[in-house]
C-alpha cells in the first residue's frame, strides 16, 4: 500500500465489499457523497447505502484490485469482481475529503 489517503480508502472500500459490511462501507462516505454509476446516481449515504444493499452486497461479490494511478486526493484502479463464477471489470474513480472519506465515487464498465 502506498501512503495515499485515497488509496488507503480505496482499499478500506475494497475490503469492506469483500466482507459484505455494509455499515463499514458506508461509513466511508460523507454525507453528501455521490456515487455514478450505470444504474444511476446516487447522492447521499442513504441512496448510497440502499444502492449497494440491493445492488452489490446482496450478491456477495469478491472484488480484487489493480493498474493503480493516484494523484493527490483522487485515485483510480481496475477493480474486478467476481459473483458465483461471473465476472465483471470497472474502473473506479474515487475521491476523497481531507479526512480522507469518500467525496465521489464513478464507476464505469469496461
Amino acid at each position: 500500500m502506498s501512503g495515499s489517503l485515497a488509496r488507503a480508502t480505496a482499499e478500506a472500500y475494497l475490503a469492506a465489499v469483500n466482507a459484505v459490511d455494509l455499515d463499514g462501507l458506508i461509513a466511508l462516505f460523507t454525507d453528501d457523497a455521490v456515487l455514478e454509476h450505470a444504474f444511476g446516481t446516487f447522492a447521499g449515504t442513504d441512496a448510497i447505502r440502499a444502492f449497494y444493499a440491493e445492488n452489490v452486497l446482496a450478491f456477495t461479490p469478491q472484488v480484487t484490485s489493480s493498474d493503480w494511478l493516484e494523484q493527490g486526493r483522487t485515485v483510480t484502479f481496475h477493480l474486478e469482481a467476481s459473483v458465483d463464477g461471473a465476472v465483471s471489470h470497472t474502473v473506479d474513480h474515487l475521491t476523497v475529503d481531507d479526512a480522507g472519506l469518500i467525496t465521489h465515487l464513478e464507476v464505469g464498465f469496461r
